[in-house]
């Protein structure tokens, strides 16, 4: 809910020089599976007999992918549950990097802090995503609005979405917005 997986998306942006090939899996179940899942097997040119275990075709893919030499990275989505550990024990080469996208801290990888974004960073990023001016934008108002999602990386995304997709409204009127929606969203947590 903070934005992990576009912070991933911003990092091989600014590094995609670093890497040869991106290999991007969404692991919602465990890691064999979201191997096969990803036609990553069609893309190496592997063909699985139709008697071959999932745990086969899936250690076939590993070595397919570490005969490569070139730089490559792979980003593993959505962790978690055992998968975690399936990762922490693949047999990579050294010329593998890897990150892991989890909602669970684990001990075992190197964890990054994802902070909210300071006053002025939130009104850039806001500018940006939102393709205005910004010599026609209220600031003082940008800022009221970005103050009441804390300045959080993924609400401003969203909110940035919705000012660029409804020209009809201003500032002033999606800060309202989000307001009634928070008051409607605590009154309903009240009730129940």
């Amino acid at each position: 809910g903070i934005g992990k997986t576009k912070v991933v998306e911003q990092f091989i942006q600014n590094y995609s020089d670093s890497f040869d090939h991106v290999i991007w899996l969404d692991v919602n179940s465990d890691l064999p599976t979201a191997f096969l899942e990803s036609n990553l097997d069609e893309i190496l040119g592997i063909d699985h007999s139709a008697e071959e275990s999932v745990e086969k075709r899936f250690r076939e893919m590993i070595t397919t992918i570490n005969r490569i030499e070139a730089r490559k990275l792979f980003v593993f989505d959505n962790v978690g549950g055992k998968a975690v550990h399936a990762i922490k024990n693949l047999a990579l080469t050294d010329n593998t990097k890897v990150i892991v996208v989890s909602q669970v801290e684990h001990d075992f990888y190197q964890k990054v802090n994802i902070t909210l974004l300071k006053r002025k960073e939130g009104i850039e990023f806001f500018v940006s995503l939102s393709e205005i001016d910004e010599v026609g934008i209220d600031e003082s108002a940008l800022d009221n609005l970005l103050y009441e999602v804390s300045y959080h990386p993924l609400a401003i995304e969203l909110l940035s979405i919705i000012f660029r997709e409804n020209p009809e409204k201003n500032i002033d009127q999606l800060t309202q917005d989000v307001k009634d929606g928070m008051h409607l969203l605590r009154s309903q947590q009240n009730e129940s």
